[in-house]
């Protein structure tokens, strides 16, 4: 069964380029996609207005999995989550790149992740590592709200996306 889903930008993308990628995402290198129509027109606009253009596009894809695709899947934003997005975060062009898949598929943060993932990092909840300020970054993340990102990681995982059209 197809999965249907959106990214938003300024832009048309037919075709995904993993080279074009920001590195310190969420989920790390890939070509981000939700379920969610309204999420991918919310972040649509938000590029627009960071780019100064005059409008949003939201492109939509079917998905269809192949059988060797390697998925890390996330159910909730929980302590795994988190450790995850932290590391993919910090990462640098010297350091280790987490363990990651061909896709992966988790919640999005709310607009205030990169603040929260800041003042947790700099050990404003106390102990950057400790289970008590951990919890309370999640808290403030309000994890029960979240939509959801799925990351294409591989050129085998962008292969499974077929370009359907886009909406302006």
């Amino acid at each position: 069964m197809a999965e249907l889903l959106y990214h938003g930008s300024t832009v048309l993308v037919e075709h995904a380029n993993l080279s074009l990628a920001n590195p310190k995402r969420d989920f790390g290198v890939g070509f981000y996609t939700t379920s969610s129509y309204e999420q991918a027109v919310r972040f649509s606009k938000i590029v627009a207005r960071r780019l100064g253009s005059a409008q949003g596009v939201v492109n939509r894809y079917s998905f269809r999995a192949v059988n060797d695709l390697v998925v890390l899947r996330f159910e909730r934003a929980d302590q795994e989550w988190l450790d995850f997005v932290l590391s993919n975060r910090r990462h640098t062009a010297g350091s280790k790149n987490p363990p990651n898949g061909d896709l992966i598929i988790g919640p999005v943060a709310n607009d205030q992740v990169g603040r929260t993932l800041n003042l947790l990092a700099t050990g404003a909840y106390g102990d950057p590592n400790s289970n008590r300020a951990k919890s309370f970054a999640l808290s403030l993340l309000m994890p029960e709200n979240l939509t959801d990102q799925w990351v294409f990681k591989t050129e085998k995982a962008v292969q499974c996306l077929e370009f359907l059209g886009a909406d302006e």
